[in-house]
């Protein structure tokens, strides 16, 4: 239409200035013909006709204008203030995208999807997840973590061959903190389980990945991967009790120049979950309490100065995501349908 408009104008202004002169041609005619019965006559009439003939330009220019004035936009709804409530938003918009699919089984497990997902902004829990190699340590750090106050929430200690959540409690925080130990991954006998340990890399709200040497590609390739889709992060080295004082620093070191622009140097951590034992004479070995101070104190000031925009952000990602994958459905369910939109009689 905005294209057209200046043509149309032009259309317009002829058409007017045509039917000026007829109007002029015509009154003339008619007032000529009157007054040859009456003078008086003819001007009330001419004076009648030209106070229609004004009332309807009047009118026509009046409607010109509504038709060729700029159309206004309807104004766009404010954005939302904060990660949370874009993510209530989204949701609501997936689930409208719901209701709009045929397969029963897709809009099911998408409403299933989602009603988790909304369940999430009513439970108070920060979800640390550990992620890593096969025997890295994984499982000594979640039973070092739990001491003495941490309660099963999935599964009982020991070496992890699926998921096994447990709930902690930290001083200063005012959510539960749940720590997920998953299988080894990269390492996996099973894809199905790798593919679900990746699935809870991106529904958590902080991700502990272990290693215990220096990252090698595919551990580097995987860091960096969940970093790029926005999860907050701690690269921590187990066993820094195996090496020397030099050697550990180097390590660090290294591991930070490595990711620096993707995770900030303190966000690399070395501790020993297990240390070995010592050897002392005439005795048995001792064995040294966990060294994992330092990953606790990190822990914290996150979970405290970043924790509640943790879980916004996370929410507001996995909606997003969701979003992602009801659209899909629904452009997958309009192409199945276009075919037969297309060979649909006429009339």
């Amino acid at each position: 239409m905005t294209r057209w408009r200046p043509a149309i104008v032009a259309l317009g202004v002829l058409g007017a200035i045509a039917l000026l002169l007829w109007l002029v041609s015509t009154l003339g005619t008619l007032y000529a013909g009157v007054s040859s019965l009456s003078p008086g006559l003819a001007r009330l009439v001419t004076g009648l006709v030209v106070v229609v003939l004004f009332a309807a330009m009047a009118v026509l220019v009046y409607y010109g204008w509504l038709f060729l004035r700029p159309r206004r936009s309807r104004p766009l709804p404010p954005p939302p203030d904060n990660a949370t409530d874009a993510a209530a938003a989204t949701l609501a918009a997936v689930a409208q995208q719901a209701a709009q699919l045929q397969d029963e089984i897709a809009r099911q497990a998408l409403e299933a999807r989602t009603q988790k997902l909304s369940g999430q902004f009513r439970q108070s829990v920060y979800r640390i997840l550990l992620l890593g190699s096969g025997s890295v340590g994984k499982t000594a750090l979640a039973n070092a973590l739990m001491g003495d106050g941490a309660s099963e929430v999935g599964a009982t200690k020991g070496t992890t061959a699926a998921a096994q959540s447990y709930r902690l409690t930290v001083a200063g925080l005012n959510r539960e903190v749940w720590l997920i130990d998953t299988p080894g991954i990269l390492t996996l006998a099973h894809a199905a389980q790798d593919a679900a340990t990746r699935e809870q890399a991106t529904t958590a709200d902080l991700l502990l990945y272990v290693i215990d040497n220096d990252l090698h590609r595919a551990e580097y390739e995987a860091i960096v991967a969940l970093l790029r889709l926005g999860k907050r992060s701690l690269l921590v080295l187990n066993k820094a009790d195996l090496y020397t004082s030099d050697d550990l620093t180097q390590i660090v070191e290294r591991l930070r120049q490595r990711l620096e622009g993707a995770l900030a140097a303190r966000d690399v951590v070395a501790i020993a979950a297990a240390p070995q034992p010592i050897a002392v004479s005439n005795r048995d070995g001792l064995t040294p309490a966990p060294d994992i101070a330092d990953l606790v104190d990190r822990i914290v000031a996150i979970l405290r100065t970043e924790g509640e925009d943790l879980i916004a952000d996370n929410l507001l990602l996995q909606s997003q995501r969701l979003s992602q994958d009801a659209r899909g459905l629904l452009a997958a369910q309009r192409q199945q349908q276009a075919p037969g939109i297309l060979t649909q009689p006429l009339g």
